[in-house]
């Protein structure tokens, strides 16, 4: 997310005509902040062009997922397995938290001065969030029969979705840990102001979905591949920028940034947990309209 440009309109009293005398000519002055200007203006069109792809790009997706499977009950069947690690990518390390919790944290660290401490930042969040992710992903692997009655299998028509489902879902559910690398990847790079490998992570994910369901057309599990294959795409695509890293397993709770992150991201958990679960009683009443 970018900064807002600070803008500030003078009124016709700010400035006495008969008594204000600049120090130094208009003309030899630079204007301020010219070239930060420049930079958010470049940023920002950098950003438009990779939602751009990337919308386009998803578009695409939709229709080669349209015209390889239809309305099939096999689709209906990837769509609830890949219900599970989309809902935890969003709730846990989605672009909610980037924007609001991990941009404003990581920025403080990104000054010069601090850029040591932001390593160290990045690498304990990063540290706790791999381990937490790797709970989250082994209980749902663990209980993905019941994870996929939840999601709405259980009313498929034909029994023999379930156990189809069951297999996609298991094989999908890592991806929420490659995402969410990704995303904690993308907050670093906007902190330190470098956007335009992050801006075309969506399209990475969506075009090599579509790739891999070109490659397989047969196959309703070359989605999944294409799913987990784009999730982990998105770090590589990124690693590039981060030549300067220095990264390194560690764990300490209480940091104080850690304790930052989590206090502002609580209260927007809220409203997403109430989003995704009106989201999957959508997908059940979907389920069983046939």
């Amino acid at each position: 997310m970018l900064p807002p440009i600070d803008s500030t309109e003078l009124g016709e009293d700010a400035v006495q005509p008969e008594t204000a005398v600049p120090a130094t000519p208009p003309g030899d002055q630079p204007p301020q902040n010219l070239s930060e200007n420049q930079g958010l203006v470049k940023a920002a069109a950098v950003l438009a062009v990779g939602n751009i792809t990337s919308r386009v790009l998803g578009l695409v997706r939709e229709i080669v997922k349209s015209n390889l499977f239809g309305t099939s009950p096999l689709l209906a069947a990837y769509t609830v397995a890949a219900l599970v690690p989309m809902t935890l990518f969003n709730l846990i390390t989605g672009g909610e938290m980037v924007s609001s919790s991990l941009v404003p944290v990581f920025s403080d660290y990104a000054r010069k001065e601090r850029r040591a401490e932001l390593w160290s930042v990045v690498s304990t969040f990063l540290s706790l969030a791999v381990v937490v992710l790797l709970l989250i992903v082994g209980l749902v692997e663990l209980f993905t029969p019941q994870v996929a009655w939840l999601a709405g299998a259980r009313n498929f028509d034909d029994p023999s979705l379930m156990p189809v489902t069951i297999d996609m879902m298991r094989l999908a559910t890592p991806a929420v840990l490659f995402l969410s690398i990704a995303s904690v990847i993308t907050g670093v790079l906007y902190a330190l102001k470098r956007f335009t490998l992050p801006a075309f992570t969506g399209a990475v994910f969506n075009g090599t979905i579509v790739v891999v369901a070109l490659l397989r057309p047969d196959r309703i599990d070359s989605l999944v591949w294409g799913l987990l294959l784009g999730s982990l795409l998105q770090i590589v695509l990124q690693l590039p920028a981060l030549r300067d890293g220095r990264f390194r397993i560690q764990f300490n709770w209480h940091h104080p940034a850690v304790r930052r992150i989590i206090v502002l991201y609580a209260p927007i958990v809220a409203g997403l947990v109430v989003n995704q679960i009106a989201i999957w009683i959508s997908y059940n009443l979907a389920i069983t309209t046939g």
